[in-house]
């Protein structure tokens, strides 16, 4: 679709006023459009984000992959983060960071004994089952026969299904 076609230094082209974005270095902000600067005497582009109070940072456009769009669980908006508390930032980034990684764990825990597990394989289907299934009296949609052949497969399989 259209996001495959964004790179990170592009995105923000999507973003309008009052977008919540989170910086790498600076967490949770607000981005508030775009502004030419000159410094130094040239003049360059940066993205305006609003932080917490009446902290603003400008980011230059070559550094805009440092921020993305902020997701959150829900339609609440973020608490924004407050410039010069990085260290803040930092730690509930570093702790969410390791909550994903201790989540990965598991999960590779899971999947490994899964794997290792050994169910019951059906067999295939018999000659009873196809003929129950010809007098079947309605027409199945291409989606659904997919799955009905999907689900068969996985129950002739003696690996234990992920469904």
């Amino acid at each position: 679709g259209k996001r495959a076609n964004k790179t990170p230094e592009t995105a923000y082209m999507d973003w309008t006023e009052g977008t919540h974005v989170v910086h790498v270095d600076y967490g949770i902000g607000k981005f508030m459009g775009m502004r030419h600067r000159t410094v130094n005497g040239t003049e360059r582009e940066y993205l305006l984000i609003e932080y917490d109070g009446t902290d603003t940072l400008f980011v230059p456009i070559h550094q805009s992959d440092r921020l993305t769009r902020y997701v959150g669980a829900d339609e609440t908006p973020p608490k924004l983060n407050k410039l010069g508390k990085q260290d803040l930032w930092v730690k509930a980034r570093n702790k969410a960071r390791r909550n994903a990684e201790e989540e990965a764990k598991e999960l590779l825990g899971i999947y490994s004994k899964r794997a290792r597990a050994k169910g019951f394989g059906y067999s295939p289907d018999s000659e009873w089952q196809h003929e129950m299934e010809a007098n079947f009296p309605f027409i199945e949609t291409e989606d659904q026969i997919r799955v009905i052949q999907e689900v068969k497969a996985d129950m002739e399989n003696t690996m234990p299904m992920d469904r």
